[in-house]
């Protein structure tokens, strides 16, 4: 099975650009296929859509740090537990019209099975 290590290394050659300084990363379809993510993702700190659908991830977690997050794609997956996304937040000087620094704006998941999703977050306007 493909890492997200070896991922983000294969699509550094494909770019020719370092990860941590891009806006947009497509990891999708990896053969073999991505199975988990791990913590090399939390060096994609300008990273504002990451795409990893298409491939046997079965577990969301490992986005901490990854403050620039606005669309992540998950679409065909194997997603049977999602864990930690407030770890993922917009710092609320990006978002000075919330009490609380919210996730991130879109979450994918066509075709994607969601078994168990343990927690909903809510944010609350100023004012209201």
């Amino acid at each position: 099975m493909t890492s997200c290590t070896q991922a983000i290394k294969a699509w550094e050659t494909k770019h020719e650009q370092k990860a941590e300084d891009a806006k947009e990363i497509n990891i999708t379809c990896q053969i073999p296929p991505l199975t988990k993510l791990d913590n090399s993702l939390s060096a994609l700190k300008c990273c504002q859509k990451l795409s990893m659908s298409t491939n046997m991830i079965d577990r969301m977690a490992g986005l901490g740090g990854m403050s620039n997050l606005r669309i992540l794609s998950m679409g065909r997956n194997n997603i049977k537990n999602i864990e930690k996304l407030d770890e993922v937040t917009i710092p609320s000087s990006h978002s000075p019209n919330w009490t609380k620094s919210h996730v991130f704006r879109i979450l994918k998941m066509s075709y994607s099975l969601v078994i168990l999703c343990m927690t909903t977050y809510h944010v609350k306007k100023v004012g209201s």
